[in-house]
């Protein structure tokens, strides 16, 4: 009987030893899987994974603290790795609340990379190399309701290839400037977020905004503004009608109601547009379709898309974009030379801010 006991205490220790092998073993492999999928520093981790998720709503990038997050007061780690050829040293700096507040600060062998977020969508990203022609200075810098991004400094060598130029949104910035969004600025962003399909996402934007020329007509500019106009009616009935039509254009109008300059309204007409404009923003523009038609309205936005490299989508946005302004002949020849039709944008950009 004694023996009995022993033999299988024995097997229960074997297997106990077992368990644990295999789990050990488990972890190893899903941490060296993780890291080899997922190509994301590990210094970002603990901001990325388990503090704060990161997206873009209404067209801004935007902060959420998890709810599972044991941040306690303020928490900071600084790391630094032990390759003295690659001197990398980050500084996390978080503070979960309400309006969470995150500073990192990157220190490469050719460049710093700081991101610093407040209040959930005031996000600076500034990142500034520090050998001369390694990588081009960038910054963005995105505040309530526009988005600043520059590309290149002379001042520390490197080409000045985009001056500081005010955006409405980040899906805008994008359309106008595609290919040093993707190269320069969306390797940053994934470091924050891994799992965006941004180039999917951004390219899913663009033809539903080529394929609704098709299906939907250009608004009536006109009419919106009778019922600007109408807010600041002695009327209640007219004021309140008014209202309800601009607020049933949905976030499309936004665009629209972003561009005017509130100084030309009496005080009843600036609240209503004001209330506007919350209420349009918080409704969710998410999902490529609601995008395309939040963006469809914008002049700025067709005259981005003259710049695409296919002559099919540059006539359809041409077509467009002169129906969205009958009052004036767009200058451009969507078929021209490449030289020809960098100068004539030039113009556009200027005449259509």
């Amino acid at each position: 009987m004694g023996n009995l006991h022993f033999i299988r205490g024995s097997i229960s220790a074997r297997r106990l030893i077992f368990i644990v092998l295999f789990s050990l073993l488990s972890f190893c492999l899903a941490t060296r899987l993780y890291g080899q999928g997922s190509q994301v520093p590990s210094e970002f981790s603990p901001v990325q994974a388990h503090w704060f998720s990161y997206t873009i709503r209404n067209g801004y990038l935007t902060v959420q603290p998890n709810l599972n997050a044991q941040i306690h007061g303020k928490q900071q780690r600084a790391l630094k790795t032990e390759d003295k050829t690659q001197p990398n040293q980050l500084t996390v700096k978080a503070t979960k609340t309400k309006n969470p507040q995150i500073i990192y600060h990157l220190t490469k062998a050719d460049h710093t990379l700081t991101i610093m977020v407040k209040n959930k969508n005031q996000v600076r990203i500034e990142r500034i190399p520090t050998v001369p022609q390694a990588v081009p200075y960038l910054l963005y810098d995105q505040k309530g309701e526009t988005v600043s991004f520059r590309l290149g400094d002379s001042e520390k060598g490197n080409t000045n290839k985009i001056s500081a130029t005010t955006y409405k949104s980040f899906w805008h910035l994008w359309l106008a400037h595609p290919q040093e969004t993707k190269e320069e600025l969306l390797p940053i962003l994934h470091l924050l977020n891994p799992k965006w399909a941004l180039t999917k996402q951004f390219e899913e934007i663009k033809l539903q905004l080529l394929a609704s020329t098709r299906t939907h007509n250009p608004p009536d500019r006109k009419k919106w503004g009778e019922w600007l106009a109408d807010l600041g009616h002695s009327s209640y009935s007219k004021r309140l009608a008014a209202t309800q039509n601009i607020y049933a254009q949905g976030p499309s109008i936004l665009p629209f109601l972003l561009e005017l300059n509130l100084s030309d309204f009496d005080s009843e007409q600036r609240l209503r547009i004001r209330n506007l404009k919350t209420s349009l923003t918080q409704q969710k523009i998410e999902s490529p379709h609601q995008i395309a038609q939040w963006l469809r309205h914008d002049p700025q936005v067709w005259v981005s898309l003259l710049s695409s490299p296919e002559a099919s989508s540059r006539v359809i946005a041409y077509d467009y974009l002169q129906k969205l302004r009958p009052e004036n002949s767009v200058q451009f020849d969507p078929q021209a030379a490449l030289l020809i039709r960098i100068s004539q944008l030039e113009k556009l950009r200027q005449e259509i801010k």
